[in-house]
């Protein structure tokens, strides 16, 4: 039971790191591209996995935390651009008026 628990508050804390990193980078005026964030979430995992047979644990460990933070700032910046309407060609359904029966 304590197991979950620990598990839960690491999976919230992890959550919390990767979207106050996103706001952190906005609030300096940083803006990075979005794709960096989802390309480097699974190079971070490929090309040390491709280059070294045996990787220590707690390097594999490691990379696997900074690949689910990259992978939860990508989904965040994709969600404030979604919020500021920023996406060309996508209309939001509140443009439309509401079909009333």
């Amino acid at each position: 039971m304590v197991r979950i628990i620990v598990l839960i508050i690491f999976f919230i804390a992890l959550i919390l790191t990767g979207v106050s990193l996103v706001h952190g980078l906005q609030k300096k005026q940083i803006y990075i591209n979005r794709w960096y964030f989802g390309f480097g979430a699974f190079f971070i995992i490929l090309i040390p996995n491709f280059l070294f047979q045996n990787i220590p644990l707690i390097l594999t460990t490691i990379s696997y935390l900074i690949s689910a933070i990259f992978t939860i700032m990508y989904f965040e910046t994709t969600r404030l651009k979604l919020e500021k309407n920023q996406f060309r060609g996508i209309v939001r359904s509140e443009q439309y008026p509401s079909k009333k029966d």
